[in-house]
């Protein structure tokens, strides 16, 4: 991971594995969402090698939150649950849980 993102990383979570695929998930996904969710720019942008990029990258397309080319993420700033949104995320990148599924119209494959 570039330093820039270590650091931007460690200011939200002081003392965090920098190494850790939650730091690693949580670099990728502010990344998509400041540069739009290209797996190659996330990459180039992060400095995150291909393998484990492209396995968070899986985790978070099974689960729909990086979708057909956009960042499906809501309540990333939201006070009033204290911003967990963002976490949960993070977690599904890194492989901790799934998100749970929703009702759709049915469009939605993969």
């Amino acid at each position: 991971m570039t330093p820039r993102y270590r650091r931007l990383v460690n200011s939200l979570s002081p003392g965090i594995d920098l190494d850790s695929q939650e730091a690693i998930a949580a670099a990728m996904l502010l990344s998509a969402a400041k540069n739009g969710a290209n797996l190659r720019k996330v990459l180039n942008a992060t400095g995150v090698s291909a393998g484990v990029g492209t396995r968070i990258y899986e985790r978070l397309r099974a689960n729909r939150i990086w979708w057909r080319g956009t960042l499906r993420h809501s309540g990333w700033g939201d006070k009033e649950t204290g911003e967990i949104a963002f976490w949960m995320d993070v977690c599904v990148g890194a492989g901790l849980m799934k998100r749970a599924p929703t009702q759709t119209s049915g469009d939605e494959k993969p």
